[in-house]
């Protein structure tokens, strides 16, 4: 009976520590469960304060370099180095109001000057240039002490400063009207005056042509735009929608948002989000900054006026800029006079600081490689047809590779056209062209593209702009800028091809005063850098990663075969046909070329959050 009693001692002792120790184990679990929530708050809350604090550095610089902009003269400014001090000035006063060490955080604000690390000739630019390129690294500790965990974050953002109008901050826009017909896929902030997105686009079908002047317009079905970005908009964003009812009808809707305040989930259904998720939609906001236009004829004239001709300089106002003959007799004026075909060689030869290429010459004769030594001292190489007629335009092709020093400028007193054929071309310099200019590839080379093209340039232009049929890539990793005044056109790029990863980006930033409207239906299109027009932007898209091609040949005889393009469900899971992301880089590549405007702009890289003080790995030998 004891050793029975003896043994239920036991038990019960053995029980009890078994639940005892799991009384203790499950309470050191709430503990240590309690710890950790708390320590991913304190950590949430410490990132979320850095990220703040590092918004409201980024407010204070902007205001900041707006009063230094309304200050006085910008030109007044750089040439007697005050804008370097004022800057200098600014941010040695933010290094002191955000760095602090209190009770429960601290931290620390470094500015460090980029900017002679993207620049080519960094000797001297804080003389010689308003853009400047900012690292801001704030280190934040939260709960300095023994009593707390110490959580460190270290936030990270670039910003740029540029006297530049404010197109240049948008992958896509237009400072009137922005249509976004279908599918296209935009990667960066867009901008528009009025700005409407469509499931539906629209497509030349050279199918159908048959003889007829000019190919009919299809409509296809598709989904809506996708914006990885923001939408600033002025006036409103309209809705299309394009749907068939439960009978079978087809039903189409027009819906106009005035941009007071709206939930994002009111366009959930507007935009294509693969997830179908809130925090897939792009943020819609009325614009809150000023929009700074440029004038593309006040510009050519202060191109041209900056060139030195024989230690002299134009004196162009853009009224001028309509009239070729006026702008060349300009130029002669200051070389001593007009030149007849006969004396072209004589006056290359007399030392001046223009090189003349006429016509006739150009360009199975002409050597292109102006940054040879021989050309050293050439500011302008000039194409003009000297015994042509002074009111016809001529045309020049350039079908061989042009090299142009970082001083100099190729003037075209006509329209330009740029065409390879299967053999790859690089330019490489600036360009201005009193005329249309043409930039293509063969027309007849379906599938990839085998016209591949190499930009570093920017490139002026008072009439249209055409590209078709050809590959645009960076030269020496910079880009192609091509500014018109007239209307632009995109079209035949990669057509037929299927979405994958071989098709080459085109890595340009285009823009026009006139109207641009892009397909990307057969087309595929992509573009690295962005896309810009005065009056009104169009483009039209699918979603579909093969579109098959049609005959090789149509006539009146050939049986009319459309497009085979895919459903709307089809198109839930398939590529854009026309995408563009943004490159700000250009802003610093092409800094001497783009147009300048009489005051500053601020462009803001997004913040990067990391764990720790990563400053220290930055002065690591």
């Amino acid at each position: 009976m004891r050793n029975e009693r003896g043994s239920t001692l036991i038990l019960v002792l053995l029980i009890s520590t078994v639940f005892l120790v799991l009384g203790l184990a499950i309470f050191s679990a709430v503990i240590g469960g309690t710890k950790r929530t708390e320590s991913r708050r304190t950590e949430a809350a410490a990132a979320q304060s850095s990220v703040e604090d590092m918004n409201a550095v980024t407010a204070d610089f902007q205001a900041g370099i707006d009063s230094i902009a309304k200050s006085g003269s910008l030109q007044d400014m750089l040439k007697t180095s005050s804008y370097e001090g004022k800057l200098q000035a600014l941010l040695q006063d933010l290094q002191s109001r955000y760095t602090s060490s209190g009770q429960t955080t601290g931290k620390t604000l470094q500015i460090h000057d980029k900017t002679g690390t993207l620049l080519e000739d960094d000797s001297d630019y804080k003389s010689r240039y308003f853009t400047r390129y900012y690292e801001f690294v704030l280190v934040y500790v939260s709960n300095p002490d023994a009593a707390h965990p110490t959580i460190t974050k270290t936030v990270r953002r670039n910003m740029y400063i540029s006297p530049t109008p404010s197109f240049l901050q948008y992958t896509v826009g237009s400072e009137h009207t922005l249509q976004l017909n279908g599918a296209s896929s935009i990667t960066g902030n867009v901008y528009g005056d009025d700005i409407s997105v469509a499931n539906a686009a629209r497509y030349v079908d050279t199918a159908a042509l048959n003889g007829a002047d000019s190919a009919p317009y299809k409509t296809v079905n598709t989904l809506y735009p996708q914006v990885r970005g923001d939408i600033i908009v002025n006036s409103q964003l309209s809705v299309y929608k394009d749907s068939i009812s439960k009978q079978g009808i087809a039903v189409n809707t027009f819906t106009k948002h005035q941009l007071a305040f709206q939930s994002p989930s009111a366009f959930l259904a507007s935009f294509y989000t693969p997830d179908k998720q809130e925090e897939e939609l792009p943020n819609i906001y009325k614009a809150y900054n000023r929009f700074v236009p440029v004038e593309l004829a006040a510009t050519f004239a202060d191109k041209l006026n900056e060139l030195e001709l024989d230690g002299r300089h134009l004196q162009l106002t853009k009224a001028d800029i309509s009239s070729r003959s006026t702008v060349v007799n300009s130029m002669f004026s200051l070389l001593g006079g007009p030149v007849t075909e006969a004396g072209v060689a004589g006056f290359n030869a007399a030392g001046h600081s223009l090189y003349l290429i006429e016509k006739d010459q150009n360009p199975a004769d002409v050597q292109l490689d102006f940054s040879a030594p021989q050309y050293a001292g050439k500011n302008v190489v000039l194409l003009t047809d000297v015994a042509g007629n002074a009111t016809a335009r001529p045309t020049f092709i350039l079908n061989r590779d042009l090299k142009l020093a970082s001083h100099q400028w190729l003037v075209v007193d006509g329209n330009l056209e740029i065409y390879n054929d299967h053999l790859p071309l690089a330019v490489s310099g600036n360009i201005l062209v009193m005329g249309d200019i043409l930039i293509h590839g063969d027309a007849f080379d379906f599938g990839h593209e085998q016209d591949k093209m190499q930009f570093d340039s920017t490139i002026y232009t008072t009439g249209k702009a055409s590209i078709f049929s050809t590959d645009i890539t960076g030269l020496d990793g910079k880009q192609l800028v091509l500014l018109s005044q007239g209307d632009l056109l995109l079209t035949r790029i990669n057509e037929f091809d299927a979405a994958d990863n071989s098709i080459t980006p085109m890595d340009a930033y285009l823009y026009t005063d006139g109207r641009a409207e892009l397909y990307g239906v057969a087309s595929l299109l992509s573009i690295h850098g962005g896309l810009f027009a005065k009056q009104e932007l169009v483009m039209n898209a699918i979603r579909q990663n093969a579109v098959q091609k049609p005959a090789a040949s149509f006539s009146a005889n050939t049986p009319y075969v459309p497009l085979t393009l895919a459903s709307r469900e089809v198109q839930q899971t398939q590529s854009s046909r026309l995408q563009v992301t943004y490159d700000r880089s250009v802003v610093l590549d092409q800094l001497d070329a783009l147009p300048r405007v009489n005051t500053l702009q601020v462009i803001i890289d997004d913040s990067v959050v990391e764990n720790g003080d990563t400053t220290k790995k930055d002065d690591a030998p």
